[in-house]
């Protein structure tokens, strides 16, 4: 799909502006230009041309308070993951995060950086290798591994290593670019 004066337009004044605060007329608040720069950046992304080998990552720290509030969100409060006495006598030692929760950091690489807005998961695969515990800091990965310029989708594979660069999650992920170019 060829880029439109328009939204070219938009990219080169938006960029211009990065660093300014200006009033947003329709809430009447100020915000960081560069706010409305990323936001622009990533809904055009997805009219890029992707390629196979493409990466893009993401990192967090896993902590209590995130293994708490996914609980309370999904309704999952197995012991293994807030009971310490009950997590000392597994086989972790320890309470370990949901194994969702880490899966979920999938989700912003799709609707941020790889493909971007638009994007639309169609299906996940999960394996789950090792424990994940409140302190483990996290980088997931996915890349390219087939784009499908007939039906506009993109099949990633994906990897989650803990700060020690052991593999604690791999996986595939299938989604759906709209706009992408022929």
């Amino acid at each position: 799909m060829p880029k439109t004066p328009a939204l070219e337009a938009n990219v080169v004044t938006v960029i211009a502006n990065a660093s300014q605060k200006k009033p947003r007329s329709d809430t009447n608040t100020t915000e960081p230009m560069f706010i409305r720069h990323r936001a622009v950046t990533m809904s055009l992304k997805g009219l890029m041309k992707i390629k196979v080998g493409d990466s893009a990552s993401v990192t967090k720290t896993i902590t209590e308070a995130d293994i708490q509030t996914f609980g309370d969100l999904t309704g999952d409060h197995n012991p293994l993951h807030f009971d310490k006495e009950h997590a000392r006598r597994t086989r972790f030692g320890q309470p370990i995060s949901h194994g969702m929760l880490t899966g979920a950091l999938f989700s912003p690489i799709i609707a941020h950086q790889l493909p971007g807005a638009g994007a639309i998961y169609l299906s996940q695969s999960l394996k789950f290798l090792a424990p994940v515990f409140s302190g483990d800091t996290i980088t997931a990965t996915l890349t390219v591994r087939d784009v499908r310029q007939d039906k506009q989708i993109i099949t990633l594979d994906g990897i989650a290593k803990n700060q020690k660069g052991e593999v604690v999650i791999t996986g595939e992920s299938v989604v759906l670019v709209e706009g992408l170019a022929p």
